[in-house]
């Protein structure tokens, strides 16, 4: 019943988003029913910082694009940078020989002569093996992936989640939640002050969920026991009965 109740709020949404009152609308003192506890969860996101991986498609294609340009250039005017026949001359049309032969496939001129050693320039790598060899509480693991927080609860992984008080608007509440647990060091962009989605556990029981980025701070020494995850890493480590849940809630990162 709850994942019917969150599907079906996910598709109105956009509605809510884009009407001007949603920032007032959703409020303790509106929503609130007689016997009712309202409750606030945010669904906090560090955005990748690296370049995503280009697909194999795209590297064939500037490859070729690049093998085409080689072909078609006309000639570097090496008299116009270089010396006649200095080492720097000579060097650059070595370079320049030995990229061609790579390239082009072109057969690589025998240079008898001994033009020195230069200084090999060996990129570094994009980011470390396993998750940038970082534990799962850094929020700079996994540079190239979405990551999002995640708190340790009793029964597993739970998103930060706080009681609506009298008269706090709901993503008051859902920023509070999450202050509370890792500290206030934190920066943090709400996406819209207006839920995404909401689930009920019981009836006398509605949690709604806002979503927001996270642009700079660190969690304080005494945060609650975190981590930031990928999509991948929460459902591995999710208990069977809630996976279903996670599985809607992740796609809305």
């Amino acid at each position: 019943m709850a994942s019917r109740t969150l599907t079906a709020f996910v598709r109105r949404s956009a509605s809510l988003t884009s009407s001007p009152a949603s920032s007032t609308r959703f409020s303790s003192s509106s929503a609130l029913t007689s016997n009712q506890t309202l409750r606030a969860a945010l669904l906090l996101t560090r955005a990748p910082y690296l370049t995503p991986e280009e697909h194999p498609l795209a590297t064939a294609y500037h490859a070729y694009n690049r093998r085409l340009s080689l072909a078609l250039s006309s000639p570097f005017p090496t008299e116009f940078y270089y010396q006649k026949g200095s080492l720097a001359e000579r060097r650059f049309l070595a370079r320049e020989a030995r990229r061609r032969a790579e390239e082009l496939g072109a057969k690589m001129p025998e240079i008898e002569e001994d033009l020195g050693e230069e200084e090999e320039v060996v990129p570094l790598p994009r980011e470390e093996k396993a998750g940038a060899g970082k534990g799962a509480g850094d929020l700079e693991r996994w540079g190239g992936r979405s990551v999002s927080l995640v708190l340790k609860g009793k029964s597993g992984w739970e998103l930060p989640v706080a009681v609506v008080a009298e008269k706090e608007t709901l993503h008051a509440a859902a920023l509070r939640a999450t202050h509370e647990a890792l500290g206030p060091d934190l920066d943090i962009w709400l996406v819209s002050k207006a839920p995404i989605a909401h689930w009920s556990t019981s009836p006398s029981e509605k949690t709604y969920l806002f979503t927001a980025h996270i642009l700079a701070g660190a969690a304080s020494s005494s945060a609650r026991a975190h981590a930031w995850l990928t999509k991948e890493e929460v459902l591995r480590d999710t208990k069977a009965e809630d996976t279903e849940r996670w599985g809607e809630l992740l796609p809305l990162v």
